[in-house]
């Protein structure tokens, strides 16, 4: 028999839970709460029918930016756009594959690359770091440097954190070799990922010098439309990233002060 809770603001929650992946039993002890990235604003660039400048490339969902929702969204959105978007851009493929089209072929020079990073490369490494310690420290990371209320020093703390997590992953080992079901091999690709990801997060928010939608600055409490009215896009370079802007076009709505 298992016992279930339930509030409004969470999914259901076992105690079953508890005991297999924390190691407590809320019967007897307090159940941790911690704050969680509910909501990714941003994304791949992609039109209003999900196709990116990718040839036969599409996204939908909470992967891509439509630029439906500027630097805030509304409540519950999230799955409403999973399942419209989803729509919108599997009729598009499909159609898109009806014309004739045909998919891609990544090229094998390509392929050839990545499967010699990997293999020949994180395979082999017999580095000192744990990807899971990196993980870990990452999470932290994030949770102080890019949570809800930011600064440009604590970005910046943060970012310099990052370059030197980014420097340990280069000597990581993997402690399970095999080619089938590696879990220790996709967690350490995510990682490398998240790594990446958490890079462009505050590299943005940091040149971002104003308060918007989700992005709040104590240093700049304003939301400052004359510079930065606009959706940050950053690229990847292979070393520092490149920041640029693309305009907003706005119709009905127009910008105002968040209030409550």
């Amino acid at each position: 028999h298992t016992r279930y809770w339930r509030d409004w603001s969470s999914d259901v929650c076992s105690s079953d839970l508890c005991i297999k992946f924390l190691g407590i039993d809320p019967i007897t002890q307090s159940i941790p709460v911690r704050p969680v990235a509910h909501y990714s604003m941003g994304g791949i660039e992609a039109d209003i029918d999900g196709r990116t400048k990718v040839e036969n490339i599409w996204a939908a969902g909470e992967v891509a930016c439509h630029s439906m929702h500027g630097a805030n969204r509304l409540g519950c959105n999230s799955t409403a756009e999973c399942l419209v978007w989803g729509g919108i851009t599997g009729g598009e493929i499909s159609k898109h594959l009806e014309l004739g089209a045909k998919l891609s072929d990544v090229p094998e020079d390509m392929v050839r690359d990545e499967e010699k990073r990997i293999f020949d490369g994180l395979f082999k490494q017999s580095g000192t770091e744990n990807p899971a310690q990196i993980r870990r420290e990452l999470r932290t990371l994030m949770d102080k440097h890019a949570g809800v209320y930011r600064t440009g020093e604590s970005m910046q703390e943060g970012l310099d954190k990052i370059a030197d997590l980014k420097q340990r992953f280069g000597n990581i080992t993997l402690q399970d070799k095999s080619r089938i079901y590696n879990t220790n091999l996709i967690q350490a690709l995510e990682t490398e990922n998240m790594l990446e990801l958490a890079e462009v997060l505050l590299f943005a928010g940091l040149a971002r010098q104003e308060s918007r939608g989700g992005h709040a600055r104590t240093d700049f409490s304003k939301r400052d439309d004359e510079k930065f009215l606009g959706h940050s896009m950053v690229y990847y370079t292979g070393g520092k990233p490149r920041l640029e802007y693309k305009p907003v076009t706005i119709t009905n709505w127009k910008p105002v002060e968040r209030k409550y």
